[in-house]
């Protein structure tokens, strides 16, 4: 946990939450530990900048999900990159920039 922490610069209680909201969703050893692949690192971080960016987590697993998104478990199972994240973080910011709710800005 602590070096997905430093890779995402979020809290425990952040990426439990993200797990509980299944915004992504982490393989488990047989103890009940969490395993992060890099698709979870890179699917949090595309979650932290959605946030960043004004979306609430309701709107961000609607947009995902809208998109034709495989749900985290599934990319996490397939080791690949949320098709997103390829784009790169501008794009996507750019992407969602209309999604915004008025009043936030992320610059």
């Amino acid at each position: 946990m602590a070096d997905v922490r430093r890779l995402t610069g979020l809290t425990e209680r952040q990426i439990r939450y993200y797990d509980t909201q299944q915004l992504v969703v982490p393989e488990r050893t047989q103890g009940g530990h969490r395993v992060y692949t890099q698709a979870h690192i890179d699917r949090l971080l595309l979650v932290r900048d959605l946030l960043k960016g004004g979306l609430s987590i309701p709107e961000i697993r609607q947009r995902l999900e809208s998109l034709g998104s495989a749900p985290a478990q599934a990319a996490a199972e397939q080791d690949c990159r949320h098709p997103l994240d390829q784009r790169g973080l501008e794009d996507v910011k750019l992407y969602f920039g209309s999604l915004r709710r008025p009043g936030h800005d992320s610059r």
